[in-house]
């Protein structure tokens, strides 16, 4: 990922990552409304600023607000884009995947039918694992490779496809090239989808202070009051209200 391509400045785009995994806070509304009222927040305080200047809040710090939101914007826009994106490599591994299950249950159902008065082999195929997982699978047509070939006389007798096992012995070595190509492609969707959380953690804080200014300053004067109040939570509290059910 490009931090030029997200028109982030370096030295915000600094300041962003260099925010520690432990202080990262978690979103409480979805992040485009929140974006929405940080907007919002700027306008409201930029007619208050010589007011609010009397407690630190200067013209600075609205600027580096809405410098925040845009690379906050910046980072939900680009993992919006990656989580729809289906790599080649992920449609690779699902469908290897999906052959894999499907011939999985076509020969426990062969092999279930060719040992059912073989006792040691009936117990061989009950051990085999019926998880997805790509490590599960790729040992389980192993095992289904090698029960076959060992008990070769038994599928004969049902008339078995032996060109099944060689079909199975390929599909485990393609299981397991295409899944781990599958997960090498997931450092950049996690990267992303970190340094957003980060983005919007540094927003908030300068957010939440210019708000806490705001409130201080305008303590008795509900007008302005109510532009540095979340008005996701007062909607949510009003909508509530107005369907509540008297008992």
């Amino acid at each position: 990922m490009n931090k030029n391509l997200l028109n982030i400045r370096p030295q915000l785009h600094s300041n962003i990552q260099n925010i520690d995994l432990n202080n990262i806070i978690a979103p409480t509304i979805p992040i485009a409304i929140y974006l929405q009222e940080s907007e919002n927040l700027a306008a409201w305080a930029s007619d208050d600023v010589n007011k609010l200047k009397k407690v630190g809040i200067t013209s600075a710090h609205i600027k580096d607000l809405k410098e925040r939101i845009d690379a906050c914007r910046s980072l939900q826009t680009e993992w919006l884009r990656l989580k729809k994106i289906k790599p080649s490599t992920q449609k690779n591994w699902e469908k290897v995947q999906r052959s894999a299950i499907s011939i999985r249950k076509e020969l426990l159902l062969k092999y279930n039918y060719a040992f059912r008065n073989n006792e040691h082999a009936l117990h061989e195929i009950k051990k085999l694992s019926r998880k997805n997982t790509a490590a599960q699978l790729a040992a389980t047509l192993a095992s289904l490779y090698r029960i076959g070939s060992k008990y070769h006389d038994l599928l004969e007798n049902i008339s078995f496809d032996f060109s099944q096992l060689k079909t199975i012995e390929k599909l485990a070595d393609e299981v397991r090239e295409t899944s781990s190509e599958y997960r090498v492609s997931f450092p950049e969707k996690d990267k992303i989808k970190t340094l957003r959380d980060k983005s919007y953690t540094y927003l908030k804080h300068l957010a939440d202070e210019i708000k806490n200014a705001g409130k201080f300053v305008f303590a008795k004067n509900n007008e302005r009051l109510k532009g540095y109040e979340i008005a996701y939570f007062k909607k949510k509290k009003a909508h509530f209200k107005e369907n509540m059910v008297v008992l």
